[in-house]
C-alpha cells in the first residue's frame, strides 16, 4: 500500500466516520452472531477446563 492510498484510506474514514463506524457495529453483530451458531452446531470436544484439569492431573480419563 502506498503512502497516498493510506492518507486516502484515513481521509475516507475521517469524512465518513459514522456509516463506517455502523458498518463495523454491524459486521461485529453478525460475526459474533455466526461464532454462536457456529459454536452450537459444532460444539467443542474439549473445553478450557478439560484441558486445565488434564493439565493439573486432575482429569481420571487421562493419563500422561
Amino acid at each position: 500500500m502506498s503512502l497516498a492510498q493510506v492518507h486516502a484510506a484515513i481521509a475516507y474514514y475521517l469524512h465518513n466516520k459514522a456509516a463506517v463506524d455502523e458498518y463495523l457495529a454491524k459486521r461485529e453483530i453478525e460475526r459474533e452472531q455466526q461464532w454462536r451458531e457456529h459454536e452450537a452446531q459444532f460444539p467443542p470436544k474439549i473445553t478450557r477446563e478439560m484441558l486445565l484439569a488434564r493439565k493439573n492431573g486432575e482429569d481420571p480419563h487421562w493419563e500422561k
